[in-house]
């Protein structure tokens, strides 16, 4: 992977900052008082599109290939799982819908791919962490969405590689889309050379 290059970070910044100064504030309303109540957290995530859920855990699990093969698909894998909803699902879904904010604004030479781009960071994002032998601090991140920012540099540098990398045709499948939601695509992804790594301030 190459290294962080300021000047793209700085593409998206301003637009970016805007978008998390908006949606910070709503998730920190629409979650942050169920920390302490996990009745009350059951019953607010029990509002959030299933479809929403099931993308933003699976591909935090670095299974973005299930969340490639569709809705009905990811949601029949999520549950399977039979998971008990916790706040850190609610953060996973705060994180999966920054990573694609952010995402949306970056300028890739092809156009096409950018929804399978986004799990397939939200997923590499996670390999990092697990690389660290900590965890992602989801309750720094559910208190306050707007340090997920420190991310940015990261997500444009692993975002722009990924894009690329799954954009070219691969051999033996007749269709790109169809390579995207095979475990072997994600398999050759965690091995591209990496360099990066997630900010300490951000783990736990």
């Amino acid at each position: 992977m190459t290294n962080i290059d300021n000047t793209d970070a700085k593409k998206v910044d301003q637009h970016h900052s805007n978008w998390m100064n908006v949606h910070g504030a709503h998730a920190k309303e629409k979650f942050s008082y169920t920390l302490t109540n996990n009745a009350m957290l059951k019953s607010e995530m029990n509002l959030v599109d299933k479809k929403i859920l099931a993308k933003s855990i699976l591909a935090w699990q670095q299974k973005p290939y299930v969340v490639c093969k569709g809705a009905a698909i990811c949601i029949s894998v999520f549950d399977s799982q039979k998971a008990e909803i916790s706040e850190n699902d609610a953060a996973k879904i705060i994180l999966y819908d920054y990573i694609e904010s952010l995402i949306s604004k970056i300028d890739f030479d092809i156009i096409a791919c950018r929804t399978v781009t986004v799990a397939y960071t939200v997923a590499y994002l996670s390999y990092l962490v697990s690389n660290s032998d900590k965890s992602l601090d989801f309750n720094q991140i559910l208190e306050n969405p707007s340090v997920l920012n420190q991310l940015d540099p990261i997500v444009t540098v692993i975002s722009k590689d990924i894009h690329k990398f799954i954009s070219t045709p691969k051999e033996g499948y007749e269709y790109l889309g169809q390579w995207h939601k095979h475990e072997e695509c994600w398999n050759e992804v965690l091995a591209l050379p990496v360099n990066l790594a997630i900010p300490d301030s951000l783990l736990c």
